[in-house]
C-alpha cells in the first residue's frame, strides 16, 4: 500500500510530466461523474479516475476511451478534465462536452524505480503490448496545440470551437493505428483536423523523401559575427567566422576559388570536425509540447522520456553533395584548412594506469616542452620557421602517443604461433596531423590531378600508394609507392596519405604500420562501395583508429543518385530546339541500399545502438520503413541530417552556372548490311511467331524463353551497327521452314495460317533472299570483318587483298586493308608502273598475310576485345519439334543449343577466293594511287562518326564516343586506325591502373601540336566520379534505355570546370527498335526493366515491321553536318608526299558534308611508324602519370591499337 501511495505521488505530479495533448469527450453519464473528482489544478481542473470509469463503464467505452483508461491505470499517464457547455442555438440549447488534458509520465522521472517496481504485478510483455496498443490509438484524436491546451473558456459556441473531434463516452466505434497525417500533427503541434486519405508511399518514394528533406548548410550565423583579429592560431570559430566572411578569398595552399557553397559545405565539415556534440540517439525523436517544453519519445522500446539518452556525434560525416559539383576540391581544401591540426588523445580510450618512467633524470627543457606540445597536441608545425631545427627534428622523430588495449579476438594469428607468442595486452598510437584517403583504383587518377590542379605545389607532404608503382617515384612535395612504410613515425611525417583501395584492402592489421596511429583524419572516396561489412575494406576501416571519419560519395548509397540535367534537345537536321531541366532518379533495390547506409551507420562511424547491435538496424529501420512504420522515417531523417552534408539543385543554381549543354538525337539511314541483318532478325521472329502458332514453349515471347529473347534482342541492336553472326546455312533454313509453313494445310485443304501470317512468311522469305543473294552479306558472314569500300587501286591490289568487289570498288575487311596499306608504306617509293615487279611484290605480301589470316582465326576469337563470332553467338528457336521433323530441312535451334557462327577455315577460304576472282577483272584502274580514297563502309553508325571524328582531330577537339557493346567499339578502333585518328581506350578488359594512364594521356594530349584526340569509353565505366572536362563533344553510338546511366556518363565531361559548351549526339537508326527506344525513354523517366522487359517494346516486336530494301548503294559514304570552321587543308604535289582527308565543298540536300578519306594519309602513316618502336615501359608510364607529362606525341605509344591491345 505504502508502494501504491508513492506511485500515486509520483504520477501525481504534474510538474515533472509530459503534458502531450487535449482530448474532447461527450456523452459521459453526468449524474455519476461529471461534478464529482478531486481537484488537480486551478481553474476547475479536476484528476480524471481512471480507476472508478473501469469498475462502472469498461463493458461500454469506446476504443479511445479504453486506450486512455489503460494508460491510466497502469500510471504510464495521467489525466485532468473540465466540462465545457457548446451553445448550438437558441433553439437547441447547449450540450455538455469534457476537455481532458493528457500528461504522460516520463520514464526517467525522479522514482521511476517505485513505478517500475510497482508495474512489476503485471508482465513486462503486457505492459509494453498495452502501452504501444493504447498509444498509438491516442495519437490519431489528440489535439496537440497549444491554443487548445490553454483555452480557458467554460461557455463557446459551436462556430467558435472549430475543428473539434469528440470521442463519444459509450460507443461500438473500432480504434486504428497511427496515421502518417496525425504523425505529423503530433511532431509539428498542430490542432486536431481530419486526416486527408493518400496513397500510402512506396518504400522508395519515402527514402527519397528522406534524403531530399536534408537541410543544407547554414553558415548564416557565422556572416554576423565579428571578424576575428589574431597573429596566433585561430580557433575553429574564428576559422569559421573568417571563412563565412571572406568567401571569394583563397584558403591557404589552395589555389582556387571556391563556389559559395562549396564554402558553406567546407564550413560544416570543419564545424563538425572541431565540436564534440551530444545528441540524443537516433531512437529518440523530440517533440514539443503545448506549453513549449522539449520531451523525446523512444521508438524502440516505446516510452516517453524528459530527457534522452545521447550519443557523440562522430566528427565527420557524409559529404553527399551531388554529382559534378566538386566534392574532390571540397575535401581538399579541408586537408589544407586544417593542415596544422594534431589528433588529440581521446579520453575514453587511453590506457591511465602506465608505468611511471624509471628514469631519475631531471629532463631537459626541451624534452619538458616537447612532451607538453605532444601531450596537448599543440599545432608546432604553424610555428616550425620560428622554432630551432635541433627541436624540430626532436619533434619529428618524438611524436606524441599514448596507448590502447587491444583486442585479440580479431587477431590474424594461427592458434600456433599464439602458443609460442606472449600477446601484448596493449599497442601505442601516434598522434599525427596526417589525412589518409583511400580511392578506388579508377579514381587515383583524379586524386592525383585535382592535388596538381588546385594545390600549391609544395603545401602539402604527400604519399601516393598504389600496386601499379613497383619502382618508388620521388618528387619534392610527393612519394608514389606500392607499399607503406612499416615505421608509423615515418608514415605520420607526411600531410596526406592517398591509397588505392586495392592496395589499403591488402594490408594486415597485426603488422600494418596504420593501425599505429590515431589517423587526424580517414576518408573514403566512393564511401556507397563499403555496403559489406564483412569486405577486407569495411573491416580495415573499423578497426583503425581516427579522430575523424567522412564517407566521399554523390549518394550515401547508389540508389539514392538524382542526376541534374539543364539541356536543350533538338531532332537532327532540325533548326527548333526545346530546353529543359529534369531530375534523373535512378532505379534502385531500396532495401539493399538501406542495408548499405546501416553497414555505414554502425560499422564505419560506430554511432549507437547500431554498432553494439549490428541486427538493430534491419529490424528497427528497415522493416519499419518497409511496413511504413512512423518512427523509421523521424529516425531515419534525424540521423542522415546529423550526418550529411549537401546541397539541393535550388541551393547551388544561384553560385553556379555550368555551359549549355546541347544534346541531339541524330538519325541515320541504314545501310543495306544494317537492313539486311535486322531484316533476318525480324524474319526469325516472325517465323517463330507463326510456326508456333504464337504459345506454348516454342513461342520466343513465352515467359520460360525470357533469357533467349533477351538475347536476341541484344543481337538485334548489335545489328543496329553491324552485324555478321548469321551462317548462310541458317538462313537457308529459315527459307525452307518457311516455305513448310506455306504449304501447311488443315484438314479441310485450307491454308493452316491465317492471310496476314502467309504475307509475314513471304517477307521472311523475301528478306532471307535478299541475304542470300549479295554477295558482301555472304562474304561478311564468313569473315566477319567490317567492310570499307575503295576507290583508285590498280586491279593487283585487289587481287592481292580485297575481300571482294562491288560495282567496280574493291571491298576489304580491316586486316586486309591495314596489310594493304602497310605494303603500300613500305614500296612506296618503287615505280608503281612495273607491273611485274609490283604483282611480284604483292604476291610475296599477300601469301604470308593470308596464311597468318587464316592460322590466327582461331587465336582472334579467344582474345579480350573480340567480334561478334565468339562474343554473340546466333541462338533462337523458332520451330516446334513437329515442323522442324515435317521440314526435314534443318534441326531445331533450341534455348539450350547454340550455332557455331566461326566458319570452317577451308571452305570459307575456297568460297571468298573464287568470289575475288570472278569480280576482279572489274576492279577500278589506278591512276594516281596515292589519291586512292575509302569511300565509305558497310556501316551508316561508323561512317558518320569516322567522318565526325576526323574533322574533331583536324580541330583540335577533344571527345568522349560512349559505347554499350563491344563490337562497336572493336570496329570504331579499326576505322580510326586505318583513317590515323587519335583515340584511346577506357574499357573493362584494360586493367584499372592502365585505365588511369589513360585518363592522364587523354587530359594531357596537347591538341594544338597532335590535333584532337577522342576517348572511346564502356558506358559501365562512365558512373564512377570520373572527370573529363577537357572533352566538349560526347557521343553514344546507340540510344541508352536507363536515362540515370545516360545522365551520369554526359555528367563525365558536363560539370564544375567546365568552360565550354558541351554537345552531346546519340545516334539512333530510321526505321529500328532504336528510334522506339528513343521515344520510349523521353516519355518514361524511371525506366526500371529492360528493353525486353517493357510491355510496349515487346509490343514494338511482334508487330514485325521490315525494313525496305534499296540496292542501290553497298556502302555508306562518310558524311556529317559541319560543326565547325575547319583550317585549310592543303595538299602536296610532290610525288612522294601523302594526301590528307578533306572535306567537299559542297553540301549534300539534308545540309551534311561528305569526306574525302585517302586510303594512305601521313596519320595512318605514323600510327605504323608508332607501332613499330619499343614498347614503353611501365615505370615511364607511371612517371608521366605523376608529373602530368604525357609523350610529345601520344601517337607513337598509345596502347589502344590493335596490334598492342587486342
Amino acid at each position: 500500500m505504502d508502494n501504491y501511495i508513492r506511485v500515486t505521488h509520483i504520477a501525481n505530479g504534474l510538474d515533472n510530466l509530459i503534458p502531450v495533448g487535449t482530448l474532447h469527450i461527450s456523452g459521459l453519464p453526468s449524474s455519476d461523474f461529471a461534478f464529482s473528482g478531486v481537484q488537480a489544478q486551478p481553474g476547475g481542473w479536476n484528476w480524471l479516475d481512471a480507476d472508478f470509469l473501469h469498475h462502472h463503464f469498461a463493458a461500454s467505452f469506446h476504443p479511445v476511451i479504453a486506450s486512455l483508461v489503460s494508460l491510466l491505470r497502469l500510471r504510464f499517464a495521467v489525466a485532468t478534465y473540465r466540462p465545457v457547455f457548446v451553445s448550438l442555438s437558441p433553439a437547441h440549447g447547449s450540450i455538455l462536452i469534457f476537455r481532458v488534458r493528457l500528461f504522460m509520465v516520463p520514464a526517467d522521472i525522479d522514482g521511476a524505480r517505485f513505478l517500475r517496481s510497482w508495474q512489476r504485478q503485471w508482465s513486462e510483455k503486457y505492459l509494453a503490448s498495452t502501452f504501444k496498443r493504447s498509444w498509438f490509438s491516442l495519437v490519431n484524436v489528440l489535439d496537440y496545440s497549444e491554443k487548445t491546451w490553454r483555452d480557458s473558456r467554460r461557455h463557446v459556441s459551436l462556430a467558435e470551437i472549430g475543428s473539434l473531434l469528440l470521442i463519444p463516452f459509450a460507443s461500438q466505434g473500432k480504434s486504428s493505428g497511427p496515421d502518417p497525417f496525425h504523425i505529423g500533427r503530433w511532431k509539428d503541434g498542430s490542432a486536431f483536423s481530419p486526416s486527408l486519405a493518400k496513397k500510402p508511399s512506396s518504400l522508395e518514394e519515402i527514402v527519397q523523401r528522406i534524403y531530399n528533406s536534408i537541410p543544407p548548410p547554414d553558415v548564416s550565423g557565422y556572416q554576423i559575427r565579428p571578424m576575428p583579429k589574431t597573429a596566433q592560431v585561430p580557433t575553429s570559430e574564428e576559422v569559421v567566422v573568417s571563412l563565412a566572411k571572406k568567401r571569394t578569398k583563397a584558403l591557404p595552399g589552395v589555389r582556387t576559388t571556391l563556389y559559395p557553397y562549396q564554402i558553406n559545405s567546407l564550413c560544416k565539415m570543419y564545424e563538425k570536425e572541431t565540436t564534440s556534440q551530444r545528441e540524443p540517439v537516433p531512437n529518440f525523436l523530440s517533440f514539443r509540447s503545448p506549453l513549449n517544453s522539449t520531451y523525446y519519445f523512444d521508438t524502440l522500446n516505446p516510452a516517453f522520456y524528459s530527457n534522452p539518452e545521447l550519443y557523440v556525434k562522430p566528427r565527420g560525416g557524409i559529404l553527399a553533395e551531388n554529382m559534378g559539383l566538386g566534392k574532390t576540391l571540397i575535401c581538399l581544401s579541408l586537408v589544407c584548412l586544417t593542415k596544422y591540426d594534431v589528433s588529440i588523445i581521446p579520453e575514453d580510450m587511453i590506457l591511465h594506469d602506465e608505468q611511471a618512467r624509471g628514469s631519475n633524470k631531471i629532463p631537459s627543457l626541451c624534452d619538458v616542452s616537447i612532451d607538453t606540445i605532444n601531450k596537448n597536441s599543440l599545432p608546432w608545425k604553424f610555428y616550425e620557421e620560428d622554432i630551432p631545427s635541433s627541436v624540430v627534428e626532436k619533434l619529428k622523430h618524438n611524436p606524441g602517443s599514448f596507448k590502447i588495449s587491444i583486442n585479440h579476438g580479431k587477431s590474424q594469428w594461427s592458434e600456433r604461433t599464439k602458443s609460442k607468442k606472449i600477446q601484448p595486452t596493449s599497442k601505442s598510437l601516434y598522434l599525427c596531423g596526417t589525412t589518409l584517403i583511400i580511392v578506388p583504383e579508377n579514381l587515383f587518377h583524379q586524386w592525383n590531378s585535382e592535388l596538381k590542379k588546385h594545390i600549391d605545389d609544395n603545401y602539402l607532404h604527400k604519399l601516393f600508394v598504389s600496386d601499379r608503382f613497383k619502382k618508388p617515384i620521388v618528387l619534392p612535395s610527393s612519394i608514389y609507392t606500392d607499399c607503406l612504410p612499416q615505421d608509423p613515425k615515418e608514415l605520420i611525417q607526411y600531410d596526406l596519405v592517398v591509397i588505392t583501395s586495392a592496395a589499403f584492402a591488402k594490408q594486415d592489421l597485426d603488422r600494418t604500420a596504420l593501425a599505429h596511429v590515431y589517423w587526424k583524419r580517414l576518408i573514403i572516396d566512393e564511401g556507397h562501395s563499403m555496403g559489406s561489412k564483412s569486405s577486407n575494406i569495411s573491416v580495415l576501416c573499423s578497426a583503425l583508429q581516427t579522430e575523424r571519419r567522412w564517407v566521399v560519395t554523390g549518394t550515401p548509397t547508389p540508389g539514392l543518385t538524382n542526376l541534374h540535367m539543364d539541356e536543350d534537345e533538338s531532332g537532327h537536321n532540325t533548326h527548333t530546339k526545346k530546353t529543359r531541366k529534369y531530375v534523373v532518379k535512378k532505379a534502385f533495390n531500396v532495401k539493399e541500399d538501406l542495408v548499405k547506409l546501416g553497414n555505414l551507420v554502425g560499422n564505419y562511424f560506430k554511432i549507437e545502438p547500431f554498432f553494439s547491435q549490428p541486427r538493430l538496424w534491419s529490424s528497427a529501420i528497415v522493416k519499419n520503413l518497409a511496413s511504413s512504420g512512423f518512427s523509421s522515417e523521424m529516425s531515419l531523417r534525424t540521423l542522415l541530417s546529423s550526418l550529411m552534408v549537401r546541397h539541393s539543385l535550388a541551393n547551388v543554381e544561384s553560385d553556379l552556372s555550368l555551359p549549355q549543354l546541347h544534346h541531339e538525337a541524330v538519325l541515320l539511314a541504314p545501310s543495306n548490311q544494317n537492313k539486311l541483318a535486322i531484316n533476318l532478325f525480324n524474319a526469325v521472329l516472325a517465323v517463330n511467331a507463326v510456326s508456333s502458332e504464337r504459345e506454348g514453349s516454342d513461342y520466343m515471347f513465352d515467359p520460360a524463353n525470357r533469357s533467349q529473347l533477351r538475347r536476341l534482342v541484344t543481337n538485334l541492336q548489335l545489328a543496329t551497327f553491324y552485324w555478321t553472326g548469321f551462317k548462310q546455312s541458317d538462313v537457308e533454313s529459315l527459307i525452307n521452314v518457311s516455305k513448310h509453313c506455306m504449304e501447311k494445310q488443315k484438314s479441310g485443304g485450307s491454308q493452316a495460317f491465317s492471310q496476314s501470317d502467309f504475307l509475314l512468311l513471304e517477307k521472311s522469305i523475301s528478306a532471307a533472299e535478299e541475304a542470300l543473294h549479295n554477295p558482301q552479306w555472304r562474304t561478311a558472314s564468313m569473315l566477319h570483318e567490317m567492310q570499307y569500300y575503295v576507290r583508285g587501286l590498280p586491279a593487283a591490289f585487289s587481287k592481292a587483298f580485297s575481300t571482294g568487289v562491288s560495282h567496280h570498288l574493291a571491298v576489304f575487311g580491316a586486316p586486309q586493308i591495314t596489310a594493304l596499306q602497310e605494303f603500300f608504306y613500305k614500296n612506296r617509293f618503287m615505280d608503281m608502273g612495273d607491273q611485274a615487279l609490283l604483282e611480284e611484290k604483292l604476291d610475296a605480301a599477300a601469301k604470308p598475310f593470308w596464311k597468318s589470316y587464316w592460322s590466327d582465326a582461331t587465336q582472334r576469337e579467344s582474345t579480350k576485345f573480340k567480334k561478334q563470332e565468339s562474343a554473340h553467338d546466333f541462338d533462337v528457336h523458332f520451330l516446334t519439334d513437329e515442323t522442324a521433323q515435317e521440314a526435314n530441312t534443318m534441326y531445331k535451334l533450341s534455348p539450350s543449343k547454340k550455332t557455331k557462327v566461326s566458319p570452317k577455315r577451308n571452305s570459307t577460304e575456297e568460297k571468298m577466293k573464287s568470289s575475288i576472282r570472278v569480280g576482279a577483272e572489274n576492279s577500278f584502274p589506278g591512276q594516281d594511287i596515292k589519291k586512292a580514297e575509302i569511300l565509305g563502309t558497310a556501316s551508316a553508325k561508323l561512317s558518320y562518326l569516322s567522318s565526325r571524328l576526323v574533322e574533331h582531330q583536324l580541330e583540335g577537339v577533344k571527345s568522349i564516343v560512349f559505347f554499350e557493346f563491344e563490337d562497336s567499339a572493336y570496329y570504331l578502333a579499326e576505322s580510326l586506325d586505318i583513317l590515323g585518328v587519335n583515340y584511346i581506350l577506357y574499357a573493362t578488359f584494360v586493367g584499372a591502373g592502365q585505365r588511369a594512364n589513360n585518363l592522364s594521356d587523354f587530359d594531357d594530349h596537347d591538341v594544338e601540336k597532335n590535333g584532337g584526340i577522342t576517348l572511346i569509353m564502356d558506358l559501365r565505366l562512365a558512373a564512377h566520379g570520373l572527370t573529363i572536362i577537357s572533352a566538349t563533344r560526347v557521343y553514344f553510338t546507340s540510344p541508352v534505355w536507363s536515362r540515370s546511366v545516360e545522365a551520369q556518363a554526359i555528367k563525365r565531361a558536363h560539370r564544375i570546370g567546365q568552360k565550354n559548351e558541351v554537345f552531346v549526339e546519340t545516334l539512333v537508326l530510321k526505321g529500328t527498335l532504336e528510334e522506339e527506344i528513343y521515344k520510349r525513354r523521353q516519355t518514361d523517366n524511371a525506366a526500371d526493366s529492360s528493353v525486353v522487359d517493357d510491355l510496349k517494346m515487346q509490343q514494338f516486336f511482334q508487330k514485325h515491321e521490315f525494313l525496305d530494301f534499296i540496292s542501290d548503294c553497298e556502302y555508306c559514304v562518310f558524311s556529317s553536318p559541319s560543326v565547325g570552321k575547319l583550317p585549310p587543308t592543303e595538299e602536296s604535289d610532290a610525288s612522294y608526299s601523302l594526301l590528307r582527308h578533306r572535306p567537299t565543298q559542297s553540301l549534300s540536300p539534308d545540309g551534311a558534308r561528305e569526306w574525302v578519306m585517302r586510303l594512305f594519309n601521313a596519320d595512318n602513316l605514323e600510327k605504323f611508324n608508332s607501332s613499330k618502336r619499343q614498347k614503353v615501359e611501365s615505370e615511364q608510364l607511371n612517371k608521366e602519370l605523376v608529373e602530368g607529362k604525357a609523350f610529345s606525341d601520344v601517337k607513337r605509344r598509345k596502347v589502344v591499337s590493335k596490334k598492342v591491345t587486342f
